[in-house]
């Protein structure tokens, strides 16, 4: 854990600010991350990377932070936590089990779209794939049950204080995790059924469609990164075209359908030997694209905090 609970549970009430003010941020910036900033806007060119480098770890931290919620004082003394507080830490931004169940289940309708864009399914294929995802859930909610059977345990030895949350959250920060990164990964049961059903023909279309739009939101992604890096350390057309042709050849993504594909490209070209990027960038641009490097490494630790670095 990267702090203490006692530092958490301090820190709540602004980390639950951070979070408001960084989706405020994005709602009037948000073009800044997407890359189609309106023509004619101007933007402070490295005091506005580092603010998004920077809003953006304060929203990964505060997101592992908000699902610590309110916590009530006890008597004065120490704090006291509820099933329904310790649910909220499992749940996260899903609240509680009802509205998480609710949520997988329509994802595992999610799921089936995406098979159906690359190949036609059968009823029967569908009724296999959805029957295995809901034991990916029922699964799932065993362990949270026996967690909260843990919990229940702790609560009628008497009221949990402030000595008992630590433990508590450690156990429920293993299943937030799993939630983060989603149940239905290529290990998951929906998943290896999928594999299972389709027809020789059906995997092979599947297997090249996936092949291809992984590349084409890779190719789309590391474009819009020199794009909106560009705006922010202006290059010429040979440097832009050699810096995409850096991130195409040695930033390798395993997981390009991956939600913080931004970040990880960050991540990755941080971690690149120095003078690959020194071979196309002056030295005041240099400057610039390596001051985004230490919050690389601290988005880094926040994603595998939340549990959803796969790479």
């Amino acid at each position: 854990m990267w702090f203490s609970m006692k530092f958490r549970m301090k820190t709540h009430r602004v980390a639950s600010d951070l979070v408001s003010r960084f989706g405020r941020f994005l709602g009037q910036n948000g073009s800044v991350f997407r890359g189609d900033t309106p023509r004619g806007r101007s933007f402070n060119e490295n005091g506005t990377m580092r603010m998004a480098c920077r809003i953006g770890v304060l929203g990964l931290v505060c997101g592992c932070l908000s699902g610590l919620g309110d916590l009530r004082h006890a008597n004065g003394q120490g704090f006291q936590i509820t099933q329904t507080q310790f649910e909220s830490w499992i749940f996260s931004g899903m609240q509680n089990s009802i509205a998480a169940r609710k949520a997988l289940n329509d994802r595992i309708e999610i799921e089936l779209d995406r098979v159906e864009q690359f190949t036609p399914l059968e009823e029967s294929q569908k009724t296999r794939i959805r029957f295995a995802g809901k034991g990916d859930i029922s699964r799932f909610f065993v362990d949270v049950d026996e967690a909260i059977e843990k919990f229940k345990l702790k609560e009628a030895q008497g009221e949990i204080g402030q000595d008992q949350i630590n433990e508590l959250y450690q156990l429920a920060m293993p299943l937030q995790q799993r939630l983060n990164k989603g149940l239905f990964g290529a290990d998951s049961l929906l998943k290896k059924v999928a594999r299972a059903t389709v027809n020789d023909q059906q995997a092979a279309e599947l297997k090249e469609l996936q092949r291809n739009q992984g590349k084409r939101k890779l190719e789309l992604a590391y474009a819009a990164y020199v794009g909106n890096l560009n705006r922010h350390v202006p290059m010429t057309t040979k440097q832009r075209d050699a810096f995409l042709g850096l991130l195409r050849n040695d930033v390798k993504i395993s997981n390009p359908s991956g939600q913080y594909l931004t970040y990880i490209i960050m991540i990755k070209l941080s971690e690149l030997p120095a003078e690959k990027i020194e071979a196309i960038f002056d030295d005041a641009q240099l400057n610039a694209i390596r001051s985004m490097f230490p919050q690389a490494k601290m988005i880094k630790a926040s994603l595998k905090q939340m549990g959803a670095w796969d790479e």
